[in-house]
């Protein structure tokens, strides 16, 4: 990890020699889940993104990020403790084309084996851009265990279509987009001090508590002055899932709902509730309830 956090920061000053405006976001962030009356999972993260690199062909932007979750029980037979996930991402675009490349691994032993990374490659071109419609369509490829198989041979690549659709007036704003997994957004009163949000998506097609969500009703209450959109309260609920690769090639995961309030300020976010009726996953089988409890997160970023 630190030779590939070294290799970011060195590109990163490449970049600036040969570029003329280069930008470098650090992120950080931190959250706690109340897994039993008296256990928790507490996941510090962090990462750095470099954007709006602008040559005069494109745009040009990368990150990495790690997450750490820490289990203070540990959790299985082995009582395991602490899992892994690194996420990489590049991407570049010029006139109407972009090209995205997504590296992720989460497991106990993060990159061990094809079992633990999932990889993303994507075309895209603009066909429509008005001012309140837009149209993207290309096609991509998805590598690693994506648990498919055809006359008992596995697959590890998989070509899919790739699309969004988007719309925009005064009373709505709303996409719809498939990139692996199709996803819709919908925005009541897009410039008003208080909206509608809500993202609804599919993270597997095995029950219905696949299909994750987080819908809230949103304050912006200096709308109107100089401050803008700056700072934002929401109250919202969602739907979140989890899954982790293991070192003896197990799955592991968990499923649960919440209600939370946020409190966003542009750099720094801090959203807190209470998280109810989820379960315990264990290769793609429910092992379990998950005890109802608060969670808490932060996340914050820096521009230069």
């Amino acid at each position: 990890m630190k030779k590939l956090l070294s290799i970011v920061v060195l590109g990163y000053f490449v970049c600036c020699s040969l570029f003329a405006e280069v930008h470098l976001i650090p992120l950080a962030g931190c959250k706690y889940l109340q897994t039993a009356e008296d256990d928790y999972l507490l996941s510090p993260s962090a990462g750095i993104q470099i954007m709006n690199i602008v040559p005069d062909s494109g745009a040009l932007s990368a990150s990495v990020n790690y997450s750490l979750d820490y289990y203070n029980r540990g959790f299985g037979d082995e009582k395991i403790k602490k899992l892994h996930g690194i996420n990489l991402m590049g991407s570049y675009s010029w006139d109407k084309n972009g090209v995205t490349v997504m590296l992720n691994s989460k497991g106990e032993v993060p990159f061990s084996d094809v079992k633990t990374l999932t990889g993303i490659a994507l075309y895209t071109r603009q066909i429509v851009k008005t001012d309140s419609f837009s149209f993207v369509f290309g096609g991509g490829i998805a590598a690693g265990d994506l648990g498919k198989s055809v006359k008992g041979v596995n697959l590890y690549a998989l070509p899919f279509p790739v699309f969004s659709l988007g719309y925009h007036n005064d009373i709505v704003s709303t996409s719809l987009s498939f990139m692996g997994t199709p996803g819709f957004n919908l925005v009541l009163f897009p410039e008003a001090i208080v909206r509608f949000d809500g993202t609804v998506a599919l993270a597997g097609f095995d029950s219905a508590k696949d299909l994750t969500f987080d819908c809230a009703l949103k304050v912006y209450p200096f709308k109107n002055t100089a401050a803008g959109e700056v700072i934002s309260f929401a109250a919202g609920v969602s739907n979140t899932i989890e899954t982790y690769k293991l070192a003896n090639k197990d799955e592991y995961g968990f499923q649960y709902y919440s209600a939370y309030g946020e409190l966003n300020a542009t750099f720094l976010t801090l959203r807190c509730g209470y998280n109810f009726n989820g379960s315990k996953i264990f290769n793609k089988e429910v092992k379990g309830d998950m005890y109802n409890g608060i969670f808490a997160s932060v996340s914050a970023m820096f521009f230069f």
